[in-house]
């Protein structure tokens, strides 16, 4: 939740993880959705943020059970330094590994 809201917050956090960090990382469907979206969002040249990320959301029903634009606050109130960004999202990438850490939905 950190590092999606540091990138929600500043686009620029993504640089730091663009090059190893893909959205199938992410140990929850909302989080991974939410990371394709920005994704997707940054590399078309465009701001991925909570104004231009909550249409994007309401279309995506794993976003919208965890709670929509709402839960985009979250993680926005959650976000990391954006200079940390590249250590949490090896952190993310490092426990999407095999060892036992399932993947969670809701």
């Amino acid at each position: 939740m950190a590092l999606l809201g540091a990138i929600i917050l500043d686009n620029r956090a993504f640089e730091r993880v663009a090059d190893f960090l893909k959205p199938n990382h992410f140990v929850t469907i909302e989080n991974e959705k939410i990371f394709a979206l920005c994704v997707a969002l940054i590399e078309n040249g465009k701001v991925a943020d909570p104004v231009t990320l909550k249409d994007a959301c309401e279309q995506e029903e794993a976003i919208r059970f965890a709670g929509g634009a709402e839960y985009i606050a979250r993680l926005v109130e959650c976000a990391a330094s954006t200079f940390n960004a590249g250590d949490y999202g090896r952190v993310v990438c490092d426990l999407s590994q095999p060892s036992g850490v399932h993947r969670a939905t809701k």
